[in-house]
């Protein structure tokens, strides 16, 4: 609950998703103010019925206003697809 201060609310939601080829990938997105937005990591999955969670496991960061980029620690033939979200607070 919110009790002090100001709520100034949410300006812009983006999803999308990124197939990471060897260790990292980008996405270009609507412009963001980066001193205002968020990108969270909503899951991923490994496009290789043989993969083990090493392939899996990969993080989300805002690059720049216009793009976000995905990272794995392990490289692999097999894409990985992760999925994300950005949020602009106003």
């Amino acid at each position: 609950m919110l009790t002090s201060g100001t709520y100034s609310g949410i300006k812009s939601v983006q999803r999308g998703q990124i197939t990471i080829g060897a260790t990292s990938a980008s996405q270009t997105i609507a412009s963001v103010n980066p001193a205002k937005a968020e990108v969270r990591y909503l899951g991923g999955a490994c496009n290789d019925a043989g993969s083990n969670s090493v392939q899996v496991e990969a993080y989300v960061y805002l690059a720049n206003a216009t793009t976000v980029t995905a990272v794995r620690a392990l490289a692999s033939a097999a894409g990985t697809t992760v999925s994300f979200e950005v949020t602009e607070w106003n």
